[in-house]
């Protein structure tokens, strides 16, 4: 919504008040609207911007907090099971950090399904769970996504799941100030006997946007690609390839571009999942 110059007026002097009374801003606003009010307090005479970047991030992090509430209720927490397999029901959107997720369960709602042998479980979740649209996950399905209670500035931990010794999936942990809070969040959302927790990897925003939107990625848990900003190249079946040739020490470049085919670009050694004659 865009704000009138009365509003943005009266916002500035609730600002003002706020900052002598508690010495911090805690109005909840989009980034468009902070964008409005910037302008509109640099437009008059003899004032300057009273919002830290701090202020800044913390205002957009609770108008974050605010819309995930709103689209708590959207979230139909009841569907048939035809409803939920065909996955038609009426969910929640949101999008943060340029992520579009849309939450299937909300927080304080019950998630419910079946095992692998047929038997039904329900688990109370304490915070919204849902899914990144547009992604691939190793199970067919869209990447599983639990939400943390500080989604604009928290950290990124995937999880990988493991099922009678093998990768099953890896599920995000999004907005979580450590390690430890996003394990402790991950497992209270299961039931107390679950032992499919694995491995965490804590994750840059960069790195994470690769992984997550490349179907290849997910065939492997993600620990085998946390290093992808790190001196080491991954291929599809998450195999290593060094950056420096091996045979001569010359630099490993893309042979194929978008393909895990890589090649010296001095001796002409070749890195690949494809097996090819060296020269």
């Amino acid at each position: 919504m865009i704000l009138s110059r009365a509003q943005l007026a009266k916002l500035a002097a609730e600002i003002d008040e706020k900052r002598k009374k508690e010495g911090k801003v805690t109005a909840c606003l989009t980034k468009e609207q902070m964008k409005q009010y910037f302008k509109f307090v640099r437009e008059q005479q003899g004032r300057t911007c009273i919002v830290t970047q701090e202020q800044f991030d913390y205002i957009i992090n609770e108008g974050i907090k605010q819309e995930i509430a709103k689209q708590r209720k959207e979230v139909n927490t009841n569907p048939t099971l035809a409803q939920k397999e065909a996955g038609n029901y009426k969910m929640g959107h949101i999008s943060i950090k340029g992520f579009d997720i849309t939450i299937e369960n909300p927080k304080g709602s019950y998630r419910k399904g079946k095992d692998r042998n047929g038997k039904e479980w329900k688990t109370l979740m304490h915070c919204d769970y849902g899914y990144f649209t547009k992604t691939l996950g190793k199970d067919g399905d869209a990447i599983d996504v639990f939400i943390g209670p500080n989604p604009e500035n928290g950290k990124i931990y995937p999880i990988d799941q493991f099922v009678h010794g093998e990768f099953d999936e890896t599920k995000v942990m999004f907005g979580f100030d450590s390690e430890e809070e996003a394990k402790k969040t991950y497992l209270s959302n299961y039931s107390k006997d679950w032992k499919g927790f694995k491995y965490i990897s804590e994750v840059d925003l960069d790195t994470f946007k690769r992984w997550l939107y490349d179907g290849k990625r997910q065939r492997k848990p993600f620990a085998k690609y946390k290093s992808l900003n790190e001196s080491t190249h991954y291929n599809s079946e998450g195999e290593k390839f060094l950056k420096k040739c091996p045979k001569c020490g010359g630099k490993i470049g893309t042979f194929i571009e978008g393909e895990p085919i890589y090649k010296c670009t001095k001796c002409g050694k070749y890195f690949g999942v494809l097996q090819f004659k060296n020269k």
